[in-house]
């Protein structure tokens, strides 16, 4: 091989005068100014470091096992484990027990005692008790099941040497988990090395994972002669903690807490064991804050319970999990902060069945005004070109009466949301940023949590609703000044003039086509609220009739104690998707009028919550109408879901009955094959 040599005379470099050279079989590096002679040399065969593919993660010179590496690689152990070691903190210290031994010792058996240091050992993952030392491939090293012999006859030389119990018990448990040679014994001296190892040493999370590795290498062996004293060691340090300062540490004190409730494998000492692990808890559980904390005790406390619990042990388990996440609310700094506890608070009473609490969390939350929140509303102005806004404008006040521009209203192909498509791709490029970090919460207009979104794809709903929040409301500013516009130049149009245009445009059903014309009607006379109040019904009436047209079941007959009746709007805009409606379109009807994610004007409205929209968001309900109501289908008069509960007719009426139903089906199969011809939902 070459060496690669490279000489900087940049005399403003301070290092510039330095040559660096490497080359194959050099020895230990060392670095000296080039004016005395000297380089860093680097021998490449004995660097461990990865370089460009997965072949270069391993060093090419293999270890061969010498008799002679064992005292001096002994000593360097010893050094390196007087502290405890869990991961790559252990390459750093035999790298500096080498450089304070003997700078000379072998490089490649400095590597196998690094690889030895370095193998990370961690607590169990997901909630499970215990730790394990990790055998998996890494970066650095290979699998423990992949390590050479050679380097396992100097793991065995060096247990006779070593003193350390740190290091004594690395090397037991890299045999134990090798499966090399007495396991049932490597796995004791494992154990009970780790235990010397954290004697008298403060609890930490080393000594946590050091003795859940013990915990755990005796128990997958069944040593149940070795039990007494690790749950010995793992009580006295939980009782440590407990009566201290532990619960400023919960990941110190927890995953003890964990391993402490598993089952004893001695039957001898279960209920024992089991009733004071029940009182610690309990204990633990009155005073926690942090709600995440205190449904893990409640985990714990109701596992040691099991199914023999009585109702009043598990009440008092739900009353304590439940009193923690008020107990946050009450030291919380911040109204918001105190909001979000009582939110848990209340989720966690309703789940387990608390309702007295929950109602009491309930007012609690209610009590917290939508000012003292302390919401921020960002608000990003957009400017617009005059004449982008006047060519667009423009359009609706061209001709000489005011029909026109009531008809380009209603018939602009584009929803005001915009395509979904482009939002969605706004949405991949925010999975990676900050705020998608922290958890998203929906408020609703009372300053009340409405919902939560976890998963992923929620969190994409959510930009993808304010990607078209931006577009809608862009629009509906210019759809208020183009009917702002018309009633400006034309007067505002007679409600019979409307409905006629309305029914002239498509619309079949005269009765949604006067409720619109009365939308548009107060929207010109300034009377938002009974603009929408008489509006958004229609449009879930329009939904339905389109639905029924079309043949769709929609109806659900009566079941037991459920009335019979038809499916709610999110039901029906998604049968109308499927249907006739594009993507857009129905994303935008769902945006606009439902929640979580959308606007929920629908509900909001319905419900009393909202009485002064603002008059963009009064514009888009009335085009979303439009849409709707100039391609519903006349609504049928009789009432299905009533029929159940009418009197069977008799005699003349039922003659009377029949007849109108035989002239019922013939209207309608008129109307289905003119409605074929209307139905506009489609994009060209």
């Amino acid at each position: 091989m070459s060496a690669y040599e490279q000489n900087n005379e940049s005399g403003s470099d301070p290092v510039s005068k330095d040559s660096y050279t490497v080359s194959p079989g050099s020895g230990s590096p060392s670095a000296t100014d080039s004016a005395g002679g000297g380089a860093i040399e680097l021998d490449l065969d004995d660097l461990s470091e990865p370089f460009e593919s997965d072949d270069a993660q391993l060093p090419s010179t293999p270890y061969i096992f010498d008799p002679s590496h064992v005292t001096g690689a002994a000593k360097v152990l010893d050094r390196a484990f007087a502290d405890l070691l869990t991961g790559w903190d252990g390459w750093r210290a035999v790298d500096q027990a080498v450089q304070e031994i003997d700078p000379a010792i072998d490089r490649v058996c400095v590597r196998v005692l690094s690889h030895i240091a370095a193998r990370p050992l961690s607590l169990e993952h997901g909630g499970r008790a215990g730790a394990e030392l990790k055998a998996d491939r890494s970066v650095l090293f290979p699998a423990i099941t992949e390590v050479d012999n050679e380097e396992v006859k100097l793991w065995n030389a060096l247990i006779e040497e070593v003193s350390a119990p740190a290091a004594i018990a690395r090397l037991r448990d890299l045999l134990f988990v090798r499966r090399s040679g007495n396991v049932g014994e490597h796995a004791r001296s494992a154990a009970h090395s780790y235990l010397d190892a954290i004697r008298g040493r403060e609890s930490g999370l080393h000594t946590t994972t050091y003795l859940l590795r013990a915990w755990t290498a005796y128990r997958l062996v069944k040593a149940t002669d070795m039990e007494s004293d690790v749950l010995a060691e793992l009580q006295q340090r939980i009782g440590t903690l407990v009566d201290g300062d532990g619960l400023k540490h919960p990941g110190t004190l927890f995953p003890l807490l964990r391993a402490w409730c598993e089952k004893p494998q001695d039957p001898s000492r279960t209920q024992a064991a089991r009733t004071h692990a029940q009182c610690v808890l309990s204990s633990i559980a009155s005073r926690e804050t942090r709600g995440y904390l205190a449904s893990e005790i409640a985990k714990m406390r109701r596992g040691l319970l099991g199914a023999s619990a009585t109702d009043d042990e598990r009440v008092a388990v739900d009353a304590d999990e439940v009193a923690a996440h008020v107990r946050g609310a009450d030291h919380s700094t911040h109204p918001s902060v105190e909001m979000m506890h009582l939110e848990q608070a209340a989720k966690t009473a309703t789940r387990r069945g608390l309702q007295i609490e929950a109602r009491e969390i309930a007012a609690r939350m209610q009590a917290i005004k939508r000012e003292h929140l302390g919401m921020v509303s960002v608000r990003t102005p957009i400017t617009l070109p005059v004449w982008f806004s006047e060519s667009f404008l423009e359009q609706f006040t061209q001709d000489p009466d005011w029909r026109p521009g009531v008809s380009l209203f209603m018939e602009i192909e584009e929803p005001p949301s915009g395509s979904v498509a482009q939002h969605r791709l706004f949405a991949d490029g925010n999975r990676e940023t900050l705020r998608r970090a922290l958890q998203t919460v929906i408020l609703g207009s009372d300053g009340l949590p409405r919902s939560t979104l976890v998963k992923e794809e929620d969190e994409d709903r959510h930009d993808i609703a304010l990607a078209s929040r931006i577009s809608a409301e862009t629009q509906g500013h210019l759809l208020v000044g183009a009917l702002m516009r018309i009633s400006d130049k034309y007067g505002v149009p007679d409600v019979d003039e409307l409905a006629a245009l309305i029914v002239d445009r498509g619309a079949s059903d005269t009765r949604l086509a006067r409720s619109l014309a009365k939308g548009f009607h107060y929207f010109w006379t300034g009377d938002y609220e009974a603009a929408v109040s008489i509006v958004i019904p229609k449009i879930e009436a329009a939904a339905r009739d389109l639905l029924r047209e079309l043949d769709e079941g929609i109806y659900r007959v009566q079941v037991k104690k459920d009335p019979g009746g038809y499916p709610g709007m999110y039901v029906l805009f998604s049968e109308l998707e499927k249907l006739a409606l594009d993507e857009d379109w129905a994303w935008f009807l769902r945006w606009l009028l439902l929640g979580p994610i959308g606007l929920n004007i629908r509900n909001e409205v319905a419900h009393g919550f909202v009485s002064d929209l603002r008059p963009e968001y009064v514009v888009l309900v009335l085009r979303a109408a439009a849409v709707l109501i100039t391609a519903a289908p006349e609504s049928d008069q009789r009432r299905v879901d009533l029929l159940p509960a009418m009197t069977p007719t008799t005699g003349v009426a039922r003659i009377a009955d029949i007849a109108l139903s035989a002239l019922g089906g013939i209207g309608a199969l008129l109307h289905t094959a003119a409605f074929s011809q209307r139905l506009r939902l489609r994009r060209n």
